[in-house]
């Protein structure tokens, strides 16, 4: 995505335009030919984007613009953490994944619950107070710790995005979806297994994409920042065993 300083060179580079209107016959391009007038057309739309207030929706729809083949691509990624080249290759971060998954996650950690303790005791039991419990420990733990580690990172000198960062920390929460879904069966081993698996292959994710750029900015510290950024990974395993899935 291009920075406000690059949008406001290419706009002044074509003249005086209004943009409050779609460009004309009239408007003042430096020539008619179709690949310029399709980039005019580009630059126009990416000026609205940055003109948007935090507050207005607008704002943050260039976070959620994924097409499906782009957003399968990256799904697949999180199933093979040993492939080669960077995470995002495909094209900038979303946040469109990562909040349907968070989302997903949440729901399905609660209810695999309730099926699970079905299963165990022939009757079910209120959803609920289990739901209300994963919304807000997953939601803010899906902010808050991409959120810490940009600051951190960000502080020594990293250029990594906040963007980037959460949208990473929120495909690595992929795996605990059918991770929880195994976890249905009441048996405490598999569960330990299915969850302990998940958070192992969720850590592998992170690690292999921000281990170099942590390594580079916290030298003498690099240990500490890592395990802030798996602290997420190794609670969620805790809270589902020692509460969603006790019996």
């Amino acid at each position: 995505m291009k920075e406000w300083a690059d949008i406001e060179s290419d706009i002044n580079s074509y003249g005086q335009i209004s943009l409050d209107h779609e460009p004309s016959e009239t408007t003042n391009l430096k020539t008619d030919d179709k690949d310029e007038l399709q980039k005019f057309e580009d630059i126009v739309e990416a000026y609205g984007e940055y003109s948007s207030k935090f507050w207005e929706l607008g704002f943050y729809k260039a976070y959620f613009d994924i097409d499906t083949q782009t957003a399968i691509q990256r799904i697949k990624k999180v199933f093979h953490p040993f492939s080669k080249g960077q995470f995002f290759e495909e094209g900038a971060p979303d946040l469109y994944t990562p909040f349907w998954t968070v989302t997903t996650l949440i729901f399905i950690l609660a209810a695999a619950s309730n099926f699970g303790f079905f299963i165990a005791h022939g009757n079910g039991d209120s959803n609920a107070p289990r739901l209300l419990c994963a919304g807000t420990y997953i939601y803010m733990q899906a902010a808050v710790i991409p959120f810490t580690l940009y600051t951190i990172l960000k502080g020594a000198g990293s250029k990594l995005s906040l963007l980037e960062i959460t949208s990473l920390y929120g495909y690595s929460l992929i795996p605990f979806v059918p991770a929880c879904v195994l976890c249905i069966y009441p048996n405490s081993l598999l569960r330990w297994t299915a969850m302990g698996l998940a958070a192992f292959w969720s850590g592998f994710l992170m690690m292999s994409n921000l281990w170099e750029n942590i390594k580079s900015v916290m030298e003498s510290k690099k240990y500490l920042v890592a395990l802030l950024m798996l602290s997420g990974h190794i609670l969620i395993v805790l809270l589902s065993n020692l509460y969603f899935f006790n019996e």
